[in-house]
């Protein structure tokens, strides 16, 4: 597990760091890779009847008996990973088969836990996260025939204002190349009108990185370019 000084194991950066050892092809980082993420899905809450249900902590070393204020954000923040991984994984098996069974119900337990909160679009940067995982869950099948994940996708999106500084270029991406995998529901739009919102966002957030960029010193100005 990635660890900050002095000894906290960090779930977030942990689970992404996984995914980029599986990414090498090389077989001990592919056994790495595998052991960290046993280790991150142990931490998930799984407690039936638990408000935290679906979500992650941030360190390893938290208990759920003890823990005060979890960040629900986790479980966007660790899910959307995770789907990348089930993805990847479709497309040319890594898993072992029962890791993959376990990364496909703690990926589904954050699905859930997402459209259960249905975050407000005004908090813009998780608004568009979770619009992109719960697509990402739909396409690579985490929750199939779920239709409450499209429908919720395409209210979060609808709501969004013209004018949204939003934090997270990367969640439009990711929503923009699983849109194609979506299957209409009632109620809800085409995968193409899908797209195309996706990529009117995407268009307006990198001309607002545009507006902010200072070129003298290669930087973006304001705290919503941060992504």
């Amino acid at each position: 597990m990635v660890h900050l000084k002095p000894r906290d194991h960090v779930v977030v950066q942990s689970v992404a760091y996984a995914y980029g050892l599986l990414m090498t092809g090389d077989a001990a980082d592919r056994d790495r890779g595998q052991a960290i993420l046993r280790q991150v899905i142990s931490t998930q809450d799984t407690r039936p009847n638990s408000a935290w249900r679906g979500v992650f902590p941030w360190r390893l070393e938290d208990k759920w008996e003890t823990i005060k204020n979890p960040d629900l954000n986790s479980a966007v923040f660790v899910g959307s990973t995770l789907a990348g991984i089930i993805n990847m994984d479709r497309k040319q098996p890594t898993l072992d088969a029962d890791l993959r069974q376990q990364i496909e119900q703690a990926a589904k337990l954050s699905v859930e836990e997402v459209i259960h909160r249905d975050v407000e679009a005004s908090y813009t940067n998780m608004a568009l996260l979770s619009t992109s995982f719960a697509a990402a869950g739909r396409s690579c099948g985490v929750c199939r025939g779920r239709a409450s994940m499209l429908k919720q996708s395409w209210t979060w999106c609808s709501s969004w204002p013209a004018t949204a500084h939003a934090t997270n270029i990367s969640a439009q991406h990711i929503w923009r190349s699983t849109s194609a995998a979506h299957t209409a529901f009632a109620n809800t739009p085409s995968p193409m009108i899908f797209a195309a919102k996706a990529d009117a966002m995407i268009d307006h957030l990198w001309k607002e990185i545009a507006l902010s960029y200072h070129a003298p010193t290669f930087q973006l100005a304001g705290p919503h370019n941060r992504s």
